[in-house]
């Protein structure tokens, strides 16, 4: 008492003052480190050490993407921003704790039987699966469990976005990590806390105990979840089933050529740039969903690019041998076979960013051959990438570099590891409880065995094309393509994994927006 009298300083206010001087020698803001600098850091830090040694003892390490370093980067930023407003921290935790005491209220009712028909505190939000058994709404337990992860996780979130002293990019960055740790710890990914698993347990005895460690071993040797029965589908089988053949062949590309089915034909052929991560029969899996089929069946001449999956003896290879020996090469040899002076082109994912270098190119060159340009889900606008963004900085572009200097391409399995942290929940999680918890094996859908086809490796990329390909467009700045004066039309979807929404593939370059969008809302 004689202190505070002397100095004129409240508790508070010399509290206050203490933590704003031990402020003043922290960081404000997240350094960029690239993985090779993440490493030494982790280290020379004993509790990053133990973190990852704990990590890397779980076997799930070796199938699971997850960063537990960045994770408790994470919380040591949320923990600093909390230290220095304090007062932010306690309105958020006060009204944590007041939606926490009003879902124990109604958990209460609801289970004493008085009122079942009391409205949840917090759902769940529109596609989110994981919640979707009757026992999570019905059980007044798993209730309670399922809305008090959901609170803790959306404070948590909403926490994390409110974090000052950081930029756009590390503010997204800590969301991204703190939202993965958060799925990770989902009551739906252990087996005492998910009722489905508790309902199998109990109806076949352990059966899926057994069967789902004899899973995690076979998946554990493979060195990735399995997500789908590769055995179920074999290209010629059941799958890329149309007839068809390669009319030409240089060292990137095959192109193939469908047989017509009907007596007369388009005069306009129409060639398919598909992505280089996937297989040529993307769009082609069965006939009653094949669009090349449709196509064919309707009277066009389809070309599709088959790309090939490159090996070391590929590592000079550059992006721009990406344009000259595939749709370039393409163009010229389809008008050679057809006798037309013109091609309909459409490019998918990759390939129609792809599409969108080739038309200025030919622009430029004053050539006329293609008709019309078509877009599927084709990112032009690199300036809002969505998470992708977590793993495309100059850091981790440094790390691939290195990591393609030892073996002259980018292995498919980085690749899988992006695509599988960009939906965690249907990636990951959704299969470590079906086939490790239930025991099951993965289901035999098409659109799984697509999704399998990319992450398990379909195809590599060479040395040259990956880091040149990040840091033209997303690095570098923001990349907009597609200025020539040519028809062309996109086709959107509302959210994908590599891009935000529509908006983005919809270049805001394209003139006929409101076409576009209404396109949009009649799918």
């Amino acid at each position: 008492m004689t202190d505070t009298s002397q100095t004129g300083q409240s508790p508070i206010e010399t509290w206050s003052k203490l933590i704003e001087s031990t402020m003043q020698a922290l960081p404000v803001k997240q350094p960029e480190i690239g993985y090779g600098q993440r490493e030494e850091e982790t280290k020379k830090d004993p509790w990053l050490t133990l973190i990852d040694r704990l990590w890397q003892a779980n076997p799930y390490s070796k199938l699971l993407p997850i960063d537990p370093a960045e994770i408790t980067r994470a919380f040591q930023q949320i923990w600093i921003d909390a230290i220095s407003n304090p007062g932010r921290a306690w309105a958020n935790y006060s009204n944590f704790v007041q939606q926490y005491t009003q879902l124990m209220t109604s958990a209460t009712l609801k289970f004493w039987s008085k009122d079942q028909d009391v409205e949840p505190v917090i759902e769940p939000g529109k596609g989110d699966k994981r919640f979707s058994a009757p026992d999570w709404q019905q059980n007044p337990v798993f209730d309670v469990l399922k809305q008090s992860y959901l609170l803790t996780a959306t404070t948590l979130l909403k926490t994390a976005s409110e974090t000052e002293g950081l930029d756009e990019k590390q503010q997204h960055k800590l969301v991204f990590y703190l939202r993965e740790f958060l799925d990770a710890i989902s009551p739906t990914n252990y087996a005492f806390t998910n009722p489905q698993v508790l309902h199998e347990t109990i109806q076949s005895g352990g059966k899926n105990v057994v069967e789902g460690v004899e899973h995690l071993l076979r998946d554990l040797k493979a060195g990735q979840i399995k997500m789908t029965d590769t055995e179920a589908f074999e290209p010629g089988r059941n799958l890329a089933l149309t007839p068809g053949q390669v009319v030409y062949r240089n060292k990137l590309i095959e192109l193939i050529q469908y047989t017509p089915t009907t007596e007369k034909v388009y005069a306009t052929p129409l060639l398919f740039i598909p992505p280089w991560i996937n297989k040529y029969y993307i769009l082609d899996m069965q006939p009653q969903n094949s669009l090349i089929k449709f196509l064919v069946d309707h009277g066009f001449t389809v070309f599709v690019i088959s790309w090939k999956n490159p090996d070391a003896s590929m590592e000079d290879t550059s992006f721009d041998d990406y344009l000259t020996l595939g749709p370039l090469d393409a163009l010229d040899i389809i008008k050679e076979i057809t006798g037309a002076q013109k091609v309909n082109v459409v490019g998918y994912c990759i390939g129609g960013t792809l599409l969108s270098m080739a038309l200025p190119y030919l622009a430029a060159k004053k050539d006329e051959t293609v008709n019309s340009a078509t877009f599927f889900v084709a990112l032009q606008d690199f300036s809002e990438v969505g998470d992708t963004s977590v793993f495309i900085d100059e850091p981790h572009v440094t790390y691939i570099e290195g990591q393609m200097m030892e073996r002259g391409y980018l292995d498919s399995r980085s690749m899988a590891t992006m695509f599988n942290m960009l939906r965690a929940n249907d990636l990951i999680w959704s299969n470590v409880v079906n086939n490790y918890l239930l025991g099951k094996e993965p289901p035999g859908e098409q659109s799984d065995q697509a999704q399998q086809d990319r992450l398990k490796g379909c195809t590599h990329r060479p040395r040259p094309d990956s880091p040149g390909y990040l840091r033209r467009w997303y690095t570098a700045g923001p990349y907009r393509a597609l200025e020539v004066g040519l028809a062309h039309h996109p086709a959107c979807q509302r959210q994908g994994t590599l891009c935000p929404g529509w908006q983005r593939p919809y270049s805001r370059n394209h003139q006929s927006t409101q076409q576009g969008q209404r396109l949009l809302d009649e799918r």
